[in-house]
């Protein structure tokens, strides 16, 4: 019964927080200055996110490599699921600002 409450509370907080986002979204720079700061935001995301994906792919390859060191096969699995995953994460980063154009 308690556990209903808080995920009722919860979704209702996400709600009121999607709906504060698409007000400052819609705002496009006039009024408080809502559009402004949304499009800092986007792009700092826009700029980081394919650094962040590069980031994980070298971390990945690191550890691909470190498991064919050790002779480790769960080691180079986890090492390349990493590193498809950096750049899944990177290729995401760099499609996302051309769709939202």
């Amino acid at each position: 019964m308690k556990l209903k409450k808080f995920l009722r509370a919860v979704y209702l907080m996400l709600c009121v927080q999607a709906m504060t986002l698409t007000a400052f979204a819609a705002d496009g720079g006039g009024g408080d200055g809502g559009g402004d700061m949304w499009g800092t935001v986007t792009g700092f995301l826009k700029d980081w996110i394919p650094r962040l994906g590069g980031a994980v792919v070298v971390i990945g390859l690191v550890l691909f490599g470190l498991g064919w060191q050790r002779d480790d096969a769960e080691g180079k699995t986890r090492g390349l699921q990493v590193a498809i995953g950096g750049a899944i994460i990177g290729a995401v980063g760099l499609l996302v600002p051309t769709l939202m154009a």
